[in-house]
């Protein structure tokens, strides 16, 4: 696996600041690209490349990238 990405509703606080502190990388938003109680809300993508993540933290269960 060379990439992992997630895609999150710009209003999901809670989940944004996760991907930000597991080190994934945002790399863009995708305007209203979601539609959820009668109105269209704006999607964030985050990700990371199997080269930028610290692979020898995983046996400690803190995988974090770089």
């Amino acid at each position: 696996m060379n990439r992992v990405f997630r895609h999150v509703d710009a209003t999901n606080e809670r989940a944004i600041q996760l991907y930000k502190r597991l080190g994934l990388a945002q790399e863009g938003v995708c305007r209203q690209a979601a539609f959820s109680e009668g109105k269209f809300a704006d999607r964030i993508l985050f990700a990371t490349l199997a080269s930028e993540f610290d692979w020898s933290t995983v046996e400690e269960g803190k995988g974090k990238c770089r």
